[in-house]
Formats: structure tokens, C-alpha cells, sequence
């Protein structure tokens, strides 16, 4: 098992939730594009309507493997032009 921590804003908080998963059965770069698909994170401090800093978007990484993998991802993202 690994762990993967990502983050978003709530309505009175920013929060974080830490995945347990098997990569055998699903990626860290699968998780990453979720992450980045559930949300435009190309705000700063806002999500849609709702803005502050506890819309934030973050991604923790627990390694520099994870690290590499939510960076490429983030900029194949961008490169798409989706947000």
C-alpha cells in the first residue's frame, strides 16, 4: 500500500484527505489527474463561485516519485487548456 494527500477548500476550511490505495490496482498518476479534474486549480484561492484562502488546492506528496508524477501531470493539464 501507498499513500497519496490531497487537498481542497471547504466552506469554513481548507481541508486535506490522505488516500491509502494499491498501485497495482490504481496509480499515483491516476489519482493525480482525478484530483486535478475534480477542480480548476488554476485559481488561486477560488474554486467556481466560492472564494478565500480555504480554497486553496494542494497536493502533499510523500516522495520525490509522487512529486515528479503530480508535476508532470499538473503541466499535462495545463497544456490541454482545459481551465
Amino acid at each position: 500500500m501507498e499513500t497519496a494527500t490531497f487537498a481542497g477548500g471547504c466552506f469554513w476550511c481548507t481541508e486535506a484527505i490522505q488516500i491509502k490505495f494499491n498501485p497495482k490496482i490504481i496509480s499515483y498518476e491516476k489519482l493525480s489527474e482525478i484530483f486535478f479534474h475534480l477542480h480548476d486549480p488554476t485559481t488561486i484561492n477560488q474554486q467556481g463561485n466560492d472564494v478565500g484562502t480555504e480554497y486553496r488546492s494542494a497536493i502533499f506528496y510523500h516522495s520525490i516519485e509522487q512529486s515528479r508524477i503530480a508535476n508532470k501531470v499538473r503541466k499535462r493539464i495545463e497544456s490541454e487548456h482545459i481551465y
